[in-house]
C-alpha cells in the first residue's frame, strides 16, 4: 500500500533522470561536434599547442603593427616638410611689356616654410630672383607680388 502511494513520484523521479541524462548525453554529443569542428584540420594536436600556435601569430601580427605605425610616422614627419602651400601671382613688371609676363612663386610648407621665386620680365632680359621664407616671414625685403603670393599660397591648401 504504501508502494502504492508513492508508485507516481518514483515513475516522475525516475523520469526526471532519465530526462536529465538524455538531456547530458545530447549536450555532450553537441560538445563533441563542437570540438571536432574546432579541431578539423588539426591531427592529433591539443588544446595547448592550439593556443600557443594563436599566441604566436598574434605575435607577429602585433609587430606587423608595430612596423606599420613606424612607417606611418616616417610618412607624417615627411609630410610636414613637403611643399602643401602654393600660390601665384602674375603680373606686368615693366609698363612696356604687357601680357603679364613676370610671376612671384611662393612655395610654403606646413610651418609656412619655404621660398619665394620671383621672375622680373622685360623686353631686353629676364632676371629671377628666390628668397627663403621661414614661418611666413623673409629676411629679406618682399615685393608687393611677393606678399601676395605668400599670402595666396597660405590661403590654398595644396
Amino acid at each position: 500500500m504504501v508502494l502504492e502511494t508513492y508508485t507516481p513520484f518514483i515513475l516522475m523521479g525516475i523520469g526526471g533522470a532519465l530526462f536529465l541524462i538524455v538531456a547530458a548525453l545530447v549536450w555532450l554529443i553537441m560538445l563533441e561536434m563542437r570540438l571536432r569542428k574546432l579541431f578539423r584540420g588539426r591531427r592529433g594536436i591539443d588544446l595547448e599547442t592550439l593556443m600557443q600556435e594563436i599566441q604566436k601569430d598574434l605575435d607577429a601580427i602585433l609587430q606587423k603593427g608595430i612596423q606599420v605605425d613606424a612607417v606611418l610616422e616616417n610618412m607624417e614627419s615627411r609630410l610636414r616638410q613637403s611643399a602643401r602651400h602654393i600660390g601665384l601671382v602674375r603680373f606686368n613688371s615693366y609698363g612696356d611689356t604687357g601680357g603679364d609676363q613676370s610671376f612671384a612663386l611662393g612655395v610654403l610648407d606646413e610651418r609656412r616654410s619655404g621660398f619665394v621665386i620671383s621672375s622680373l620680365h622685360g623686353r631686353d632680359s629676364t632676371r629671377l630672383y628666390a628668397k627663403p621664407i621661414v614661418r611666413g616671414e623673409s629676411s629679406y625685403q618682399l615685393s608687393h607680388e611677393e606678399k601676395q603670393a605668400i599670402q595666396k599660397a597660405l590661403s590654398s591648401d595644396a
